[in-house]
């Protein structure tokens, strides 16, 4: 559940931001106090930096509130020492505006930033697609122009891609800051997590990971495609369950076997897609409580993805990466990519039918030794620092320690 989704919600934000962050402004800070803010049930760069805190037992000096609506969370936080889930939005906005620090990562409360507080907006990817004010969306609804800069910092993976969130973000550049997202820093986990989820990564040659980006938000407010029946499934190229089936079998002639993670803000149905005997369909709320997302990921030897930042993250591993681009002409339109030719950017075989999929399943093609040397090209011009310890980079930036 969104509740920024509500038609209603949205108003009484915009309506009463201004005076919330006048009082922001003015309002002494707690200065042990964490405040983490989530307006929808995704477990991202919040998650992976709270939940390093509570490994390195920061909440022994700090308070730590955390707002999601999630019953997940609720039952994690109800044993954690100073550790506080927040269920209503306005203790939400009580809690902001009395913390010294204050983490977003895919949404905020409008609330802009006080002198004596930092607010910073770890977002949750460095974009291929056009976000914020540079997507062809946000000029269709016309945003409101400070509606996306209401942080004090912003953490970026590269000098590369600060003048992309400053147009993104109408921000200004010194508030973009090259440190690394905290949940990559999960792809060196050492624990194998895969039976957590009940596969057993012995029993096959090779574990896929499919991730691919939506083309219509469960809320309706996001589209990036102007065929609305382009998929029963909501997914590129297995558009039906018969092409799913058809994978299924490639996938046991190969003894191998395929995780479909659905993306949080897709329009999807259980009912409508289920998991095969090689094909496991997976959603936030499947494992959330088992393992984090990345700690999956880093145990899957190649990933299938489409235009997700995804992709820029799976980099650290160096694995072979297959690019699903049936409607990347439509997908230039809206949202747009930040960059002039994307192709360049996407290290990995690009497929755009079905029976190319099967055909490089069966003939690995994704193997290709030259897609090597273009992961690292990408890699060096994405990710500056590749030393997987952004959780402690930003805490110190933030200026909170044990």
């Amino acid at each position: 559940m969104n509740i920024l989704k509500y038609p209603i919600v949205r108003n009484f934000i915009e309506a009463f931001s201004p005076l919330l962050s006048f009082i922001n402004y003015i309002l002494p800070k707690k200065k042990n106090r964490i405040f983490f803010f989530d307006s929808k049930e995704v477990f991202l760069n919040n998650y992976a930096l709270f939940k390093y805190l509570i490994a390195e037992k920061y909440n022994e000096k700090y308070e730590i509130y955390f707002c999601m609506p999630s019953l997940e969370l609720k039952n994690e936080m109800s044993s954690l020492k100073n550790s506080y889930f927040i269920g209503s939005l306005l203790k939400a906005y009580f809690i902001l505006i009395t913390s010294k620090f204050v983490f977003v990562d895919a949404s905020s409360l409008r609330v802009r930033p006080s002198k004596r507080q930092v607010i910073h907006n770890l977002w949750h990817g460095t974009p291929l697609k056009c976000i914020g004010f540079m997507s062809a969306s946000a000029k269709r609804d016309r945003l409101p122009v400070n509606s996306m800069n209401t942080f004090s910092f912003c953490s970026v993976s590269s000098k590369n891609f600060i003048d992309i969130f400053v147009k993104s973000f109408n921000g200004r550049p010194e508030q973009f800051i090259v440190l690394g997202q905290p949940r990559i820093d999960l792809l060196l986990s050492k624990e194998n997590v895969l039976e957590k989820i009940e596969i057993d990564q012995k029993k096959y040659n090779r574990i896929y990971m499919w991730m691919t980006t939506y083309r219509f938000s469960y809320d309706g407010r996001l589209n990036h495609s102007d065929n609305k029946n382009w998929s029963h499934t909501n997914l590129p190229l297995i558009v039906d369950l018969d092409r799913i089936n058809e994978l299924n079998k490639v996938l046991i002639k190969e003894n191998e076997f395929m995780i479909i993670k659905i993306h949080q803000g897709s329009v999807f149905e259980r009912n409508i897609i289920k998991s095969f005997s090689n094909i496991k369909i997976l959603q936030d709320c499947d494992f959330i409580s088992k393992v984090q997302l990345y700690q999956i990921v880093k145990d899957c030897d190649v990933l299938i993805t489409d235009y997700s930042s995804i992709y820029y993250d799976y980099l650290f591993l160096d694995r072979p990466i297959i690019f699903i681009i049936d409607d990347i002409d439509s997908y230039k339109m809206n949202p747009g990519f930040v960059f002039e030719r994307p192709l360049d950017y996407m290290p990995g075989v690009k497929l755009k039918s079905f029976n190319e999929l099967i055909e490089c399943i069966l003939g690995k093609k994704y193997n290709d030794e030259s897609y090597r040397n273009e992961r690292k090209r990408v890699h060096d011009y994405v990710n500056f620092y590749q030393d997987c310890n952004n959780c402690v980079r930003t805490l110190d930036f933030c200026g909170i320690h044990k």
